[in-house]
């Protein structure tokens, strides 16, 4: 008598077994409607890129490369192009360097605050970037820097080295210390050591970071538009151009963004597999 009510008790209602099973079908259904919604404007902008019109219509009534060669044809788009890549090169640059060495700083030494540094390091993560470009704002006039070049490279770094010091301090975390003890018992020195062995095993990582700062650098806008002045790179020059009107030649530009982008993290994210 207790067996039968013990496994009567045991079997789940009706309701629960009809919950069980469409949770899960709720669950993916509602990840495919994120999903869908996600790329339906993606493709949208790519099919509008291949238009032959000279304004956005869609479906377009005429298909071509049309958008494409007025981009190689217009000067501000060619310029707003290797500005963006001017700045990106140098901040990712530095953004490695003081990354890289804040992370052995943090991995490798028993300096005091060491926390700190690395909660200074993620702080452009936390802080909203409209704050924190109203907050630099008043540091960069006094200093100068606004509309310069270097105060664009200088604030594309700070916001590229929470990348890099995320990426090298667990790639330095994975490298065993007994590796470096080996060799320091053996003669060598510290700095010797770090850079020969620390630094050859973590190199797809850095790698990685370099990429990575460097595509951040490149499609950043917000900071661009606060403290660029009359500077203009392609992020705030597609930003000026939406906000004037809807000229077609957006949407090529929009859809190379998007596909050099993608390519480039592609390519990060394979060298940053090869570090494990």
């Amino acid at each position: 008598m207790n067996s039968s009510l013990s496994s009567r008790q045991a079997r789940p209602f009706p309701a629960q077994r009809v919950l069980a099973r469409l949770l899960p079908l709720l669950a993916r259904a509602a990840v495919a409607v994120i999903i869908i919604a996600l790329l339906v404007p993606v493709v949208v902008v790519i099919l509008l890129s291949f238009s032959a019109e000279s304004f956005i219509q869609f479906p377009p009534k005429a298909w071509g490369f049309r958008q494409y060669a007025a981009i190689t044809q217009s000067d501000v788009w060619i310029d707003a192009v290797l500005l963006s890549v001017k700045v990106a090169a140098p901040s990712a640059a530095i953004a490695v360097v003081v990354g890289t060495l804040a992370a052995f700083a943090i991995t490798r030494t028993s300096m005091r605050g060491r926390s700190v540094i690395q909660a200074l390091g993620l702080g452009s993560l936390i802080i909203p970037s409209s704050a924190y470009a109203v907050a630099l704002y008043g540091v960069f006039e006094k200093l100068n820097l606004l509309g310069t070049f270097w105060g664009l490279v200088a604030i594309d770094s700070m916001l590229a080295l929470p990348v890099v010091l995320l990426l090298v301090t667990a790639a330095i975390d994975q490298v065993p210390r007994q590796l470096e003890l080996t060799a320091m018992s053996l003669g060598a020195r510290r700095l010797r050591v770090g850079a020969e062995i620390t630094l050859r095993l973590v190199a797809p990582s850095l790698v990685a970071a370099t990429i990575f700062s460097f595509v951040l650098s490149f499609d950043e806008s917000v900071f661009v538009i606060f403290l660029g002045g009359g500077l203009s790179t392609l992020p705030a020059a597609i930003y000026a151009a939406v906000t004037v009107g809807l000229d077609p030649v957006i949407t090529a530009i929009a859809s190379a963004l998007m596909l050099a982008t993608g390519l480039v993290l592609a390519l990060g994210l394979i060298v940053r597999g090869k570090d494990r």
